[in-house]
């Protein structure tokens, strides 16, 4: 067998967190479903160099202790009916519970249609909800404001009671 093939293969399954079906015949490999993920972890530099001038604006960054925050990659059930996994920024001391959160809705199969970093949408909380999109932390004013919103915040104040 070719070793490239049974390279991508490790690869797709211990790199990329992919459930996959070998066909040795037809050399052919069929992704099944993404692998069951619930992982809370500081946040890594590539995803904090992701998050500058978007989710943290330049000119803020200084405000933004990245400390108090925590990557979070979930699984969750998709309208497709199958395995995704996402990413969301959380408040570091409420990781555990969002992510026990995650665990319920999935285990439920509840539905949820994409869950990615509001990066992706060039932090435009609009975008991200007219995507269906959930996400979590986000530096930025209310709209027609001053105020920092709840998002930018490492929490939102109905959470200070149990912080």
């Amino acid at each position: 067998m070719n070793k490239f093939i049974i390279f991508a293969v490790f690869f797709l399954e211990i790199v990329c967190n992919i459930n996959y079906e070998f066909d040795i015949y037809n050399k052919n490999i069929e992704i099944l479903e993404e692998k069951v993920m619930f992982k809370s972890q500081e946040i890594p530099e590539d995803i904090y160099e992701k998050m500058l001038g978007k989710s943290i604006p330049l000119e803020n960054k200084d405000d933004v202790d990245i400390t108090m925050l925590s990557y979070l990659q979930v699984s969750y059930f998709g309208f497709d009916n199958k395995t995704h996994v996402g990413e969301i920024i959380v408040n570091a001391k409420l990781a555990d519970e969002v992510l026990e959160i995650f665990k319920e809705l999935y285990e439920i199969k509840y539905p949820i249609e994409k869950i990615k970093l509001i990066d992706e949408y060039n932090a435009d909380d609009e975008l991200s909800m007219s995507d269906n999109n959930t996400s979590c932390f986000c530096y930025r004013v209310i709209l027609g404001t001053n105020r920092i919103s709840n998002h930018s915040k490492r929490y939102s104040d109905r959470y200070k009671s149990i912080i």
